[in-house]
């Protein structure tokens, strides 16, 4: 989906979006139940140099919306901020406190 349809449909699910930063890119995010925010951003690195993806489906949001707020469970450097965070920890164990 893209980013203007995530943000409408996360609006009408409920969640509050604010905007953030995401390394050099404003972007949208989540506000999180802990007051943290998911940035809704994946950085990429190309023959063209550094970019952003923001958009995603809407099954991929919803889980990284529920992963991040489970962040006190997990170790600092496991916690997910981003869609990037999201993607790596899908393939990689996170480490519980």
């Amino acid at each position: 989906m893209k980013k203007e349809d995530i943000v409408k449909r996360l609006e009408k699910d409920g969640f509050e979006i604010v905007g953030t930063k995401y390394d050099y890119w404003n972007v949208a995010g989540v506000m999180l139940k802990d007051g943290k925010v998911l940035a809704l951003a994946h950085g990429y690195l190309d023959k063209k140099g550094y970019g952003v993806v923001e958009s995603f489906t809407y099954d991929d949001v919803q889980e990284a919306i529920a992963e991040a707020n489970n962040n006190h469970l997990y170790r600092r450097d496991c916690h997910v901020h981003s869609m990037t965070d999201y993607y790596y920890f899908k393939n990689h164990q996170r480490v519980k406190v």
